[in-house]
């Protein structure tokens, strides 16, 4: 055993410490000390490697523990908070807990109000007028459950945004469509409604047209609710309305239902009816007085009024008939003389006239259309005058004389001897209805079957059917003056002989015969 100045060695460490130098070392020829090359020198330092490792996984298992024990208190953290770096709608979410986020989607949705503007509206909705409603709870859990908190080290660093996960409802729609209504009642209040295009009459064109639709400004609450109603369920702080919740018209011009109905209308007031009485027009019927008689009906059909035009006839009938009426004449002498009465004069068929009118109008006819006469007059100038020309018989009652004008002319006159007291001669226009000559008059009582008289004459000249009318009286030498007021006739025109004769041979049968006073 050695002894050395690090203390007592034995033989055995002695030998290793030697061997270990010798290892390390050589001498030279020359006795020169050199270390060996580290190739040499490689299994001298396995024992020291070996330590180095163990050191360094050592410190590397105590870093992953620290890492590990990091990622843990993440995941801890993640678990109940919001990355940093998250969003909604604007909103800083970083490091809220599900409870905070709650509050604020509450709060949001207390503070929520809705600016309704465009198309002339501009007013502001309240979120309890809206009906929004949301279920903070549920949206703030399913938010934070898009993160796993097990990838928070990949995570924490980026951006997240989570206004897609928001959800609105309105689950009560009757309280946003009230306070919406409210709003439009009162806007449409003073608002112009839109017009349908329709059929109407077009004066200056004289036919029915197409009129075009008439664009509005009144809204229509439907699109109103549901432009804002969808702002709403985005959560929109505003709203502008568009051109489509102006209520529009449902017709328009184009429609062919309405050119049909224009159609058929203007079919019913084409025709043009020039109605003559005595080659003379006594009405015209044409568009202005038809189209008073045509409705058009919402549903586009067209109708005209039978009725009326069978009344419209029918004054025409009474306008344009004669026989009875009272007319008014100057006589040639400058007698201005007022008659009624009688049977001569215009009268016409009234319902075959009211088939004929309609059947024309039916078919649009345009032109001169005769009524069917039942009686005629030599002329016809309208209702009140004179219908029997120039040629006629005037008996004045009150002269008690007669004339025979002829083409205007006097070629026959005579004074006369009227009826009287309960015999008076009737008043009127009459016309002869025979000329044959000699004839027996005869009287009879009431029953109509008793004779009272009988009074054979040459010349019979009926006027009033075959009971009065102009004769012969040979048993009279007087006529005129007031002698009919005391011994008149029984309401026949007594003539003298010579003129009854004289009569008889120029006269005709239809001649007008006026008797007057």
């Amino acid at each position: 055993m050695r002894t050395s100045s690090f203390g007592t060695v034995s033989p055995d460490e002695s030998r290793r410490m030697v061997s270990a130098f010798d290892a390390r070392y050589s001498t030279s020829p020359e006795g020169t000390l050199y270390a060996q090359p580290p190739a040499e020198r490689q299994f001298n330092m396995a024992p020291q490697k070996s330590k180095g490792r163990r050191i360094a996984l050592i410190v590397l298992a105590v870093i992953a523990g620290l890492l590990l024990a990091a990622y843990l208190a993440g995941v801890a953290v993640f678990s109940s908070l919001f990355y940093p770096h998250t969003k909604m709608v604007g909103q800083d979410l970083s490091m809220m807990s599900v409870q905070q986020v709650e509050q604020l989607l509450q709060q949001r949705l207390d503070d929520y109000s809705i600016q309704v503007k465009g198309q002339g509206m501009d007013f502001t909705l309240t979120g309890r007028q809206t009906g929004i409603a949301q279920d903070v709870a549920s949206i703030a859990r399913k938010m934070h459950d898009t993160f796993s908190p097990w990838a928070w080290p990949a995570e924490v660093f980026a951006g997240h945004d989570l206004s897609h996960n928001l959800e609105y409802s309105l689950g009560d729609m009757d309280t946003l469509s009230t306070a919406l209504n409210s709003e439009v009642e009162k806007f449409n209040a003073t608002a112009t409604a839109p017009q349908d295009a329709y059929v109407a009459y077009n004066e200056e064109a004289g036919e029915y047209q197409v009129m075009p639709s008439v664009m509005g400004n009144t809204l229509n609450g439907e699109a109103v609710l549901e432009a804002v109603a969808q702002a709403v369920a985005e959560f929109s702080a505003a709203v502008t309305l568009d051109a489509d919740v102006v209520q529009q018209p449902k017709v328009l011009v184009n429609d062919e239902g309405l050119h049909a109905t224009a159609d058929e209308a203007n079919k019913l007031i084409s025709a043009d009816l020039a109605l003559m009485v005595g080659g003379t027009e006594a009405a015209h019927l044409g568009k202005e007085q038809l189209k008073s008689w045509v409705s058009l009906g919402e549903d586009g059909t067209v109708s005209f009024d039978d009725a009326a035009l069978d009344a419209w006839v029918e004054a025409f009938v009474e306008n344009s008939e004669t026989v009875g009426t009272d007319r008014t004449y100057t006589r040639p002498d400058g007698k201005k003389i007022t008659v009624s009465g009688g049977d001569y004069g215009w009268y016409i068929h009234t319902s075959n006239t009211k088939d004929m009118v309609r059947e024309a109008v039916k078919n649009g006819t345009q032109g001169q259309i005769e009524p069917p006469i039942n009686r005629k007059a030599a002329e016809w100038n309208g209702k009140g005058k004179a219908d029997w020309g120039d040629s006629y018989i005037d008996v004045d009652i009150t002269e008690q004389h007669a004339r025979f004008y002829k083409d205007g002319k006097i070629i026959w006159e005579t004074d006369f001897v009227s009826g009287k007291d309960g015999n008076e001669t009737p008043l009127g226009v009459f016309y002869i209805k025979t000329n044959n000559g000699a004839s027996v008059l005869k009287g009879y009582e009431e029953d109509g079957k008793t004779i009272t008289y009988e009074a054979p004459v040459e010349y019979w000249m009926p006027f009033d059917g075959n009971l009065v009318g102009l004769h012969d009286c040979d048993w009279r030498t007087e006529f005129g003056g007031d002698i009919y007021h005391k011994n008149g006739s029984r309401g026949c025109i007594n003539l003298p002989t010579k003129k009854a004769k004289e009569l008889h041979e120029l006269i005709w049968v239809g001649l007008p015969v006026i008797t007057h006073e």
